[in-house]
C-alpha cells in the first residue's frame, strides 16, 4: 500500500539521509523502471511463473493473479507487491501448484480473451471497436449490458 511504501521510503531516507543516487541509464532509474514494468507485467493475465525458488524471495505474475483469485482457499493470500519476504513473515504466502487453476475477477467467459501476451495488448483496441461499433449500430455491446445489470 500507499501508506507501507512512504512508511519504508521514510525510514530508508532517515538512515542513509539524502545522499542517495539511483543508477540509471538514459537519466530514467533503473529500479523505477524495473518496477513500472514489473508492475505492468503482474496483470496482464498470463500465468507466467518464476522457478518455485525464486517464488519464495518475488512474487511472479501467477501468484499475483491468486491474490486476485475468488476461490475461499486464494483469499487474503500474496499480499505483497513485488517481495514475498513480507507474506512468509505473515503466513501469507501462497505458492500456486505448476498447473494450478487460477481463476481471477474477470470471470471465466472472458478469461480467454487473455492468455497470451499479444491478446493482452489488443484487448483496449478490440474492446474500444466493438464499443465503436455498438455506438454507431445503436445496439448495446454484451460487456456493456453486463456491467449496467
Amino acid at each position: 500500500s500507499a501508506f507501507s511504501f512512504g512508511f519504508a521510503a521514510g525510514v530508508f531516507s532517515w538512515l542513509f539521509g539524502g545522499g542517495i543516487t539511483q543508477a540509471t541509464l538514459f537519466n530514467v532509474g533503473f529500479f523505477s523502471f524495473l518496477f513500472g514494468v514489473t508492475g505492468a507485467f503482474r496483470h496482464y493475465h498470463i500465468q507466467f511463473r518464476y522457478p518455485r525458488w525464486l517464488e519464495y524471495w518475488l512474487q511472479s505474475p501467477a501468484m499475483h493473479h491468486t491474490h486476485h483469485s475468488y476461490l475461499p482457499q486464494h483469499w487474503d493470500t500474496n499480499m505483497a507487491a513485488i517481495t514475498s519476504i513480507f507474506d512468509r513473515m505473515f503466513g501469507t504466502l501462497y505458492i500456486p501448484e505448476k498447473d494450478e487453476y487460477t481463476p481471477w475477477g474477470i470471470g471465466p467467459e472472458r478469461q480467454d480473451e487473455y492468455r497470451t501476451f499479444w491478446q493482452n495488448v489488443a484487448a483496449p483496441f478490440r474492446d474500444w471497436g466493438k464499443m465503436l461499433d455498438s455506438k454507431i449500430s445503436g445496439k448495446q455491446s454484451s460487456n456493456s449490458a453486463k456491467e449496467s445489470s
